[in-house]
């Protein structure tokens, strides 16, 4: 199979000769589909980072948050903090209310709510009514006072401290208006912001906003700022200046005519694709690096040979290793792309091609480059130096793997060991709070989270099994009692039921204490005891669902994990499951299970990607017992990973849980570069120390400058203002820099020692 992959000389040079003869038709050509694939980028890129890419359509848990939406009322909420120090004046809640009929005018708004149209409940006889909270004829000291008697409501009106007004912005379900969600912000913070300047806005409309805007804006950063440093690096670590510009076109070209056919395509990027330029830029780099310094050697070597032989000559020679990395690679990404989660589906399916783009690009390029630049052996082929770094420290580890095989292979595999316990240490989380970067939005979600409590809603449903109303007697006292249980748990901001109505009517009249409990479904019909435009559901139409709107803060989905089993066990404590079912609706149901899905379907992208790297590596080597021997020392730095993981108390999570089949990827490369080297050329073949030694010094310099590549593309990401990304970045870089001292020490000396 590897012997299939090489390239026949004549079609080869054939080719190359056609590229020399046409250079500046193709340079041309090259241009046009840069800048014509540079406009589809500008023009069609999208980002999406919507709900629907982390689940299957069919998944229960997104199909019930879905119905939830569609049928209790959307919990895509966005609230304005409007700060004042005087909430009550008139002026300011009337144009808290022309807003408020602005905004309900708008197709994707379903509701509003704020103290411009609040209501508050009057028992009249054996009828419940609901009047306007906020009147501008009545008194200020009445206006408080009614106010003190709905603490609840007073907080989530006018916040903590009573210095500003807060208003609801309850948008349609998200299946409406997931695909027109910047749009409809940017108007929402257009009306808000003409009639009050100081406003500020949150809730999960704009925090999902704010990661679309963070994903874009770090995708040209994380481009522009690898690109400069790793020109800066190769500037000094190619063998000569002049390689640089094909490299740099290598790299930059294929990418954008990636984006370019992505776009056409209709693809959005997300808060993983987001990777894929600098994924993209450093596996090119791997590649332009060995086959520049590949081309090098044979040009110094054969000082006679033209161009075109030269080129040729080092594109046989390059090419097994190079495609054999890339098809692992590609490998890696295709276990993402066979992900049931659309997100990792795009992400894997769009890499592949960009892998295949870099692939034959960066041949092109350095083929385009050398005619271009006209490379000639004698006066631009400086000799190599006597006394290279690199060449000390091939000569250094090729001693030590040879005098201390046994201690590299006992603590290498005590580490391997290490990483396989330390895989039940890992924790299963994600901070929303990780996925943003700090700024307005960050300060505006900790402004009204303190101010009430929370920016998140749950709605619990408790549902009657029977034809009996929830109101009846023997449900409303444990109901009064689920209510002050929660209210006493520090993760909830607040609750919205009818206990509230009830204690409200109780300090208005403490002659009714008892009087609400004691009514029963036909004197005050419980379905229809709602204004038109209530922001909180209490009763059903039907009379048999009574609902508590719980506000809570964000948090790690473990805590949120914990707070729903701890709202479960109160609900247990207080209600007959025989006769009652409780249902807890909105985001935080689906949010809590995202990890878990995600990790299950990483778990089979990464059995497929090492069942696929290891067969490639049969394949190529054509030896069992060589096979598992390399298969060792590409694990080891993912055990590393694992132990970095529990060290620095990295969790795995959305942006981390991709990490390991794609690091499985990049840690193969260099053991195929080593490889290619190592296999026996010669018959009887040499021993395996002296072939390995062979394929480091061979080797060598190209490994290092491709890892310093590679560590500086991801430390570039691990500059990113989103702590997830940072996370993602750090992790990289280590696994990859332990890529090599593995490949370096530990497949050298288990090679050394028993692939005799």
């Amino acid at each position: 199979m590897v012997e299939n992959l090489r390239i026949t000389s004549p079609l080869l040079e054939k080719l190359l000769t056609s590229i020399k003869r046409l250079k500046w038709s193709f340079s041309l050509l090259l241009l046009v589909l840069v800048v014509w694939s540079g406009y589809l980028s500008l023009s069609n890129l999208k980002i999406d980072n919507g709900l629907s890419l982390w689940f299957l359509e069919d998944n229960p848990s997104y199909q019930n948050y879905i119905n939830y939406q569609e049928t209790s009322g959307s919990d895509e909420i966005i609230i304005a903090l409007i700060p004042t120090n005087k909430p009550l004046d008139s002026s300011l809640v009337g144009r808290l209310e022309e807003l408020s009929q602005f905004l309900e005018q708008k197709p994707y708004i379903q509701n509003t709510w704020s103290l411009s149209n609040a209501s508050y409940p009057l028992l009249w006889g054996d009828s419940l009514q609901f009047k306007p909270l906020y009147s501008s004829k009545r008194a200020k000291r009445s206006q408080e006072k009614l106010l003190e008697q709905l603490p609840t409501l007073k907080k989530l009106l006018l916040g903590q401290d009573q210095k500003q007004l807060l208003l609801y912005i309850q948008l349609q379900p998200i299946t409406s208006i997931e695909a027109q969600r910047k749009q409809i912000i940017r108007e929402i913070r257009q009306a808000v912001s003409s009639r009050f300047e100081t406003a500020s806005l949150s809730g999960p409309p704009i925090l999902n906003e704010a990661y679309n805007e963070g994903v874009f804006k770090e995708s040209l950063w994380f481009g522009l700022l690898s690109i400069f440093v790793i020109s800066l690096m190769l500037w000094f670590l190619l063998p000569h200046k002049k390689y640089l510009p094909m490299v740099l076109a290598a790299i930059g070209v294929p990418i954008v005519i990636l984006f370019g056919i992505t776009s056409l395509l209709g693809f959005s990027l997300n808060m993983i694709s987001m990777l894929i330029p600098t994924i993209l830029l450093v596996y090119t780099v791997c590649d332009a690096v060995h086959i520049i310094n590949i081309f090098h050697r044979i040009a110094l070597k054969y000082p006679e040979m033209d161009q075109v032989g030269l080129l040729a000559k080092s594109f046989r020679k390059s090419f097994v290793p190079c495609s054999l990395t890339t098809l692992t690679t590609i490998l890696s990404y295709l276990a993402l792309s066979v992900s049931p989660l659309p997100a990792f589906t795009s992400m894997g399916m769009i890499t592949v091609l960009g892998l295949l783009l870099s692939f034959v690009g960066v041949y092109f390029m350095v083929a385009l480059g050398v005619f271009i630049f006209n490379i000639q052996k004698k006066t631009q082929i400086p000799s190599v130096k006597s006394k290279d770094p690199f060449t000390s420290v091939i000569h250094w580890v090729d001693q030590i793997s040879s005098q201390h095989k046994n201690t590299i292979i006992v603590l290498s595999m005590l580490v391997l060991c290490g990483g396989i316990l330390a895989l039940l240490q890992i924790k299963i989380d994600t901070n929303s709070k990780d996925l943003m970067s700090d700024g307005q939005v960050k300060d505006a979600l900790f402004q009204i989270e303190e101010q009430v409590g929370g920016s998140s809603r749950l709605q619990l449903n408790i549902t009657s099994k029977t034809d009996g109303n929830p109101n009846a007697p023997f449900v409303f006292k444990p109901l009064m009692n689920f209510q002050e249980d929660l209210e006493a748990v520090p993760q909830i901001g607040s609750v919205v039921s009818l206990i509230n109505l009830q204690r409200f009517l109780q300090k208005r009249n403490p002659l009714l204490q008892s009087k609400l409990i004691d009514l029963s479904p036909t004197e005050i019909p419980l379905g229809q005891i709602l204004p038109a435009n209530s922001f909180f559901p209490i009763v059903s139409k039907d009379g048999k669902t009574v609902s508590l709107s719980l506000s809570f803060k964000q948090m790690n989905t473990s805590e949120l994990e914990v707070l729903i089993e701890r709202i479960e066990a109160l609900y247990e404590k207080h209600f007959d499951s025989t006769h009652f079912e409780l249902g807890i609706e909105g985001f935080a149901t689906v949010y809590t299970q995202l990890n878990r899905f995600i990790l299950k379907s990483q778990l089979y992208s990464f059995l497929l990607a090492i069942i696929g790297s290891f067969i490639c590596l049969l394949l190529f080597v054509k030896k069992l017992k060589t096979s598992l021997l390399i298969l060792l020392p590409n694990l080891l730095p993912l055990a590393v990973l694992i132990l970095a993981m529990v060290v620095l108390e990295i969790p795995l999570g959305v942006t981390t849980a991709m990490i390991t089949p794609i690091m499985l990827g990049i840690v193969m490369d260099d053991s195929i570069h080593l490889l290619y080297h190592y296999k026996p050329q010669n018959i009887p073949p040499r021993p395996s120390q002296q072939r390995i030694s062979q394929s480091l010094h061979y080797n060598g310099k190209a490994l290092f400058t491709a890892t310093l590549s590679l560590v500086a593309g991801f430390l570039i990401i691990a500059t990113s203002a989103v702590p997830s990304v940072i996370d993602f970045g750090i992790l990289c870089v280590i696994t990859v820099a332990s890529a090599l001292v593995s490949d370096l020490f530990f497949m050298s000396a288990l090679l050394k020692k028993y692939d005799t």
